[in-house]
């Protein structure tokens, strides 16, 4: 037995390694952080890009809320139209054509082809909540439009 305690007298403690520092970072940290920090950005500008396209859609919805008759409701979406088209071929469109049109670039709402009749009476709720609808959701990009050279 005195050989095993001899044995255990020349054990020493165990020795732990120093933990590893969170900074400086190595390589493929510094990369793996500018990889995020570049992905952030791209996303944060993307979505800057776009709260600024749609600004136009932003200022539609504060003008619809104060409309105050069919003509009004009418007026604001042409606004919106004409921010959002080209002016040749909105610009021109009434009674049937620009519910039409209004019809075509957003599949989120239907307006009917009398939704505009009465241009001196409030606007119905229907008609608001459908203007709303289309202010936000109308397709950015014209769709093709037969028998038409741009």
């Amino acid at each position: 037995m005195n050989s095993e305690q001899g044995r255990l007298a020349d054990l020493h403690n165990i020795v732990l390694p120093e933990p590893v520092a969170l900074w400086p970072p190595d390589t493929g940290g510094l990369l793996l952080l500018g990889a995020l920090l570049i992905c952030v950005a791209l996303i944060a500008l993307h979505r800057y890009l776009r709260w600024r396209r749609d600004g136009y859609r932003r200022a539609g919805m504060q003008v619809l809320d104060g409309a105050e008759t069919v003509r009004d409701v009418s007026g604001v979406l042409k606004r919106v139209a004409l921010a959002a088209y080209p002016r040749h071929r909105v610009a021109s469109l009434y009674g049937a054509e620009w519910v039409d049109f209004l019809n075509r670039t957003c599949s989120r709402t239907v307006f009917e082809h009398t939704a505009f009749q009465g241009s001196v009476q409030p606007p119905p709720v229907e008609l608001k909540d459908s203007a709303r609808r289309w202010i936000g959701g109308h397709d950015a990009a014209l769709p093709a439009e037969t028998g038409e050279e741009g």
